[in-house]
């Protein structure tokens, strides 16, 4: 899996997960291993919230359609919040 891949390849700051990844896979396996790693991230999603699992909830949600704006701002908050992390 590329993310998969990214992940051990590169330092990342944050990430963004679209919840649905094609057919019937879903980000959740990614959002395991960003949690392990300490990486921040959002969720992007036309689907409801309530199909996030419960370990999940507290992540930022970014509902789709969404704008450039909206973007930037999750990620600024990522980030902010991976910083903190590691100060």
């Amino acid at each position: 899996m590329a993310a998969k891949e990214a992940i051990a390849e590169h330092r990342l700051s944050a990430a963004l997960l679209d919840i649905r990844l094609g057919g019937d896979d879903r980000s959740f396996e990614i959002a395991e291993i960003l949690s392990a790693l300490r990486i921040p991230f959002a969720f992007l999603s036309s689907y409801s919230a309530a199909l996030i699992p419960q370990k999940y909830r507290a992540v930022p949600l970014l509902p789709k359609p969404y704008a450039t704006a909206d973007v930037l701002a999750v990620l600024n908050h990522l980030w902010e919040r991976g910083a903190s992390d590691t100060a």
